[in-house]
């Protein structure tokens, strides 16, 4: 209510005017108010709860393709492993993290994209096509394209390499994947 208005209809002065409507407030009425206000903040702000560690999720569908991972610089290549019957390196990268690399060395076999460690990827299965999984004696080279897919849509994703001469390793591509930072 204007205090001009309501002193103007009664003929009063807008001061004394003031004085009568605050003590008229009723309570009551405000705690209800601030109430709606505080459920429309809470409803806003839990449809996208913000997220410390981003994960990655598929483009196309935009379900997740890794757990909560924390961004680190490109660790260098492991070297070959020198324990005798094993031919799988360990992890290049840590659990949790990952790390864009954008440099492709001449010797190296790396795959341009997101290196994340193998055990973060939760939502991918083995390309269809059995000729992109193909390595020498373990697992995957990664040599002939992307060999892991989407769960939920089908789309190619990653890069897994685990193979005798690569790093053990997979590499999301960075046109089929972005970087979500919202837990919803």
């Amino acid at each position: 209510m204007d205090p001009k208005l309501v002193a103007a209809a009664f003929g009063m002065v807008p001061q004394a005017t003031l004085i009568y409507l605050a003590d008229q407030v009723d309570p009551g009425r405000l705690l209800i108010r601030r109430q709606r206000e505080k459920n429309r903040c809470s409803q806003r702000y839990s449809i996208c709860r913000i997220s410390r560690m981003p994960r990655f999720l598929c483009d196309h569908c935009r379900s997740p393709l890794t757990g909560p991972v924390a961004k680190v610089k490109v660790p260098l290549p492991v070297p070959m492993s020198e324990i005798p019957g094993v031919r799988t390196r360990p992890a290049r990268m840590p659990r949790g993290t990952y790390a864009l690399n954008l440099r492709l060395c001449e010797f190296s076999d790396d795959v341009l994209g997101f290196i994340v460690h193998p055990d973060d990827v939760i939502g991918t299965e083995q390309h269809p096509e059995v000729m992109r999984s193909i390595g020498c004696c373990q697992g995957p080279a990664g040599g002939d394209g992307l060999n892991l897919v989407c769960r939920d849509c089908g789309a190619e994703v990653a890069t897994r390499q685990a193979d005798c001469y690569t790093q053990n390793q997979v590499t999301l591509d960075p046109s089929a994947v972005c970087l979500s930072f919202s837990d919803d």
